[in-house]
């Protein structure tokens, strides 16, 4: 009997353990779908509770219900976790190449280059410009290197526009 408890009270709690996980953890872009299902699992455990309390359903009836959804909504989250693993993932310097950032001031000019700071991803990292080119605060540049914990960056062809326009 224990062990029918077990596998029952493991079915009910796997739901809040991974939405726990995914708030502490963030969530992945290709996992948004198992966060939904997750959410819509919660929602059918206590729809399952409250068809026991007003006795539209018997305990083994709900028991059923929710297993079935369970099993369902796991082979889902399988099936897109299998998904989202095949995907080309990126980290470190390579996830940052090619991305924007938001210039913080305006780049002193230092030949040959230009120096100042950007902001990439909510930190603020030192970077590196043309001296011909130097970016202007609130202007968007694109990161094309990067040397140590220097961002070597371009300006975007719609912020150079802009800017000169003004």
């Amino acid at each position: 009997m224990s062990r029918w408890l077990r596998i029952l009270a493991r079915s009910v709690t796997r739901p809040f353990v991974r939405l726990y996980h995914h708030a502490r953890e963030g969530v992945p872009g290709g996992q948004r779908v198992s966060l939904w299902l997750l959410f819509l699992e919660v929602v059918i455990i206590a729809a399952a509770v409250a068809a026991v309390v007003w006795n539209h359903l018997n305990v083994l009836e709900a028991v059923a219900v929710v297993l079935g959804f369970s099993f369902l909504t796991d082979l889902m989250v399988a099936r897109s976790m299998e998904r989202s693993r095949h995907l080309d993932a990126k980290s470190g310097v390579e996830a940052m190449l090619g991305r924007p950032a938001l210039v913080e001031g305006d780049f002193e000019v230092v030949t040959p280059h230009a120096r100042g700071r950007v902001r990439f991803n909510g930190e603020s990292w030192a970077a590196r410009a043309d001296a011909d080119k130097p970016p202007r605060a609130g202007e968007t540049v694109t990161i094309v290197a990067v040397e140590g914990l220097t961002l070597h960056v371009t300006r975007e062809s719609g912020s150079a526009d802009r800017s000169q326009g003004a």
